[in-house]
């Protein structure tokens, strides 16, 4: 309460079962105006695509 919301990231593969709550989480969190970079890509849940976007996950964590 009274505290910043820290940036949040989130991800989903487009052909990932977990897609929809993935977009129902966004949802829920814009609404409430909390911030977060949300985005899907090609991809299921699988370490693939964890590896791929991995350097995309870096470069938000470190250049704030």
């Amino acid at each position: 309460a009274g505290k910043p919301f820290p940036r949040l990231y989130q991800m989903c593969g487009i052909s990932d079962l977990l897609l929809e709550d993935n977009r129902k989480f966004s949802r829920y969190l814009q609404e409430r105006n909390i911030p977060l970079e949300y985005h899907e890509v090609e991809g299921t849940h699988e370490w693939g695509l964890w590896d791929r976007v991995l350097p995309d996950v870096l470069k938000f964590v470190f250049n704030d």
